[in-house]
């Protein structure tokens, strides 16, 4: 797992930005299916952040154990 915080921000905002072009060409070509799908881009986004912090905090969590 990459452990620099300036290349995790990088990478998340450079998805992001892929994201929401995808979803702004979709709406001016006015692609239904291209819409949805930057639409669940986006939320799959949203899901492995917050399943990501989750692992974070369950690492922490047990190292504090290891170490009691």
């Amino acid at each position: 797992m990459i452990t620099n915080p300036k290349f995790r921000i990088f990478l998340v905002l450079a998805i992001l930005f892929v994201a929401t072009y995808a979803l702004a060409e979709g709406i001016r070509y006015g692609s239904v299916a291209g819409v949805i799908m930057s639409i669940l881009s986006l939320l799959a986004l949203y899901v492995v952040s917050y399943l990501l912090r989750k692992l974070a905090k369950l690492r922490e969590e047990e190292e504090e154990e290891s170490i009691n």
